[in-house]
């Protein structure tokens, strides 16, 4: 008589695995961000001293605006960009950034629904004494989740031009309405959204652990 039980064991496993695992969490990997659209502010006008909101959507079909808080402003395309010892943007490359050396933030409005990940190419001035953080809320403002960058994988880009790293937040539900990112003189370009989910990459090891077993148990 074959033993049924091994098998069906990592079948319920499986399932948990596939239905209760929380993806709610702060990602420093694009790839996290599944089928995502993406917004590189090439379309952009350069505007300075812009309070806003604008319009930035339009390229992928999408009605996202932005907005600099609490100070007004938005570059893009700006020539030079200090970012004291993280380096400068510049040169070509389209971004937006809050105006003014001091603390600021960068906000996005996803207008057509909320999301279920978000994240973006960012950047900041660190030697100020303002931590850097990404922040997701619901339509109603209400706070969802608050990483702070510095502490848990800080951006160092030493005298670079154009350096940064991707920063952002992956939910379980899409409910994200608006994205902040907030420290001293933060810049954002290649901003990713996605409504999509994706699971975590621990879980592929796991799944192909639990396939592999079950193969075994069926040929015992």
């Amino acid at each position: 008589m074959r033993n049924v039980a091994p098998r069906a064991f990592w079948l319920i496993i499986l399932s948990c695995s596939l239905f209760g695992t929380s993806r709610a969490e702060f990602i420093t990997f694009p790839g996290l961000v599944r089928q995502p659209i993406l917004i590189d502010f090439d379309d952009v006008p350069t505007l300075e001293q812009f309070s806003g909101p604008l319009q930035i959507g339009n390229s992928v079909g999408e009605d996202v605006t932005f907005f600099g808080s609490p100070n007004t402003g938005l570059y893009t395309n700006f020539p030079t960009w200090g970012l004291d010892s993280n380096g400068r943007w510049g040169n070509g490359r389209t971004f937006v950034s809050s105006n003014d050396a001091r603390p600021g933030g960068l906000v996005f409005e996803f207008r057509d629904g909320p999301v279920l990940s978000v994240g973006a190419f960012i950047n900041y001035a660190p030697n100020n004494g303002s931590d850097l953080f990404v922040e997701a809320f619901d339509s109603n403002l209400n706070l969802l989740e608050r990483h702070n960058v510095t502490q848990l994988a800080d951006i160092v880009t030493p005298g670079e031009l154009n350096g940064g790293a991707f920063r952002g937040i992956v939910r379980d539900n899409a409910d994200i309405s608006f994205f902040f990112v907030r420290g001293y003189v933060p810049a954002a370009d290649d901003l990713r959204f996605s409504r999509t989910s994706v699971p975590e990459p621990s879980l592929f090891v796991f799944w192909g652990i639990c396939f592999c077993r079950l193969a075994v148990s069926r040929r015992r």
